[in-house]
């Protein structure tokens, strides 16, 4: 096995631990959920082949799902983003383009391009996710998606400052 192999599935381990463990027991109001989980998603190497980015998210989100008994709700974002996440990597792409064995973290890309790649990513997470879990679009779920979206933002930048991730 190589070590991106055993690095992303040691990162999904962990990532599912926190999220099940940790962030689905914290009691923040109705209208919070905090999700860290689609970063695993974001951090896959450039270079993973975009049919197995699509199976892997979905295996995530089922993953999740099954968890807080939202299966379909879960596995449909993580899709989702993994299927519009190459369409935002050419739209953010550096001049000197991507080196395809990379992952797009901060340390290889900066913090304002992260910042801009998981916000555009994770925002369409939400969107989609808390949509799909009302089966609609009211001020209620625009009140949840941007309240649950800032501190999951928070959540996400505090660990790219503390692991600070390069693959």
């Amino acid at each position: 096995m190589s070590n991106a192999l055993i690095g992303n599935v040691i990162r999904f381990v962990m990532i599912y631990l926190f999220q099940v463990l940790i962030l689905f027991n914290v009691e923040m109001y109705e209208y919070v959920n905090l999700l860290f989980y689609p970063i695993f998603i974001l951090l896959l190497p450039i270079r993973t082949p975009h049919s197995l980015l699509i199976f892997i998210a979905f295996v995530v989100g089922v993953s999740i799902g099954m968890y807080n008994n939202a299966v379909g709700e879960h596995a449909a974002a993580s899709v989702l983003i993994a299927f519009l996440r190459p369409t935002v990597l050419s739209i953010l792409e550096p001049r000197g383009g991507y080196d395809a064995n990379q992952s797009p973290t901060k340390h290889y890309l900066g913090f304002s391009w992260f910042a801009q790649y998981a916000g555009i990513l994770i925002f369409i997470h939400f969107v989609a996710l808390f949509s799909l879990e009302v089966m609609g679009f009211g001020s209620i779920v625009i009140f949840k998606i941007i309240l649950s979206y800032i501190i999951s933002m928070m959540i996400i930048f505090l660990y790219t400052l503390i692991f600070n991730p390069k693959s």
